[in-house]
């Protein structure tokens, strides 16, 4: 088999590298929306740190879907509790003026993400239990010496 590339193609290859590699897993993804998404995902959040957040009426419209609002939320909704997009993962969110969107986010980040608010959590649990246990603590001398008066 032969391939012949024109020359602004190749050059576009070659020279200015805008070619994008695709993950392995991409092929084995079965829905035409999920393959969409990938693409979107892999042009636009690419490795951006934070991620991408995009309308879900943009959404609608660079997938090119012809499904009617309500159906493509359902959709998208099935895509992103799923979560078998290769290299990314996706959430539900909101833009600054409400409008629904979705944040697609490099899995490593996201994942990375996830534990720091974990260990947040968990620090700030620790945190108000140790202040709880000096204070039961002072409470205790308070009482003690209280009742050593009597």
């Amino acid at each position: 088999m032969t391939l012949t590339l024109s020359d602004w193609v190749y050059e576009g290859i070659v020279n200015e590298k805008s070619l994008l590699t695709m993950h392995p897993d991409y092929f084995l993804l079965s829905g035409g929306l999920e393959r969409a998404l990938y693409r979107i995902a892999r042009k636009h959040a690419g490795t951006q740190r934070g991620g991408w957040t995009c309308r879900v009426e943009v959404l609608r419209d660079k997938t090119g879907s012809d499904a009617q609002p309500k159906e493509f939320n359902r959709m998208l909704r099935r895509v992103i509790e799923a979560d078998q997009l290769p290299d990314y993962a996706m959430e539900l969110t909101e833009t600054t003026d409400k409008s629904p969107a979705v944040l697609f986010r490099l899995r490593g980040e996201a994942e990375a993400l996830a534990l720091a608010e974990r260990m947040r959590a968990e620090e700030e649990r620790r945190a108000r239990f140790d202040a709880e246990r000096k204070r039961a603590e002072e409470v205790d001398a308070h009482m003690d010496r209280l009742a050593g008066r009597r």
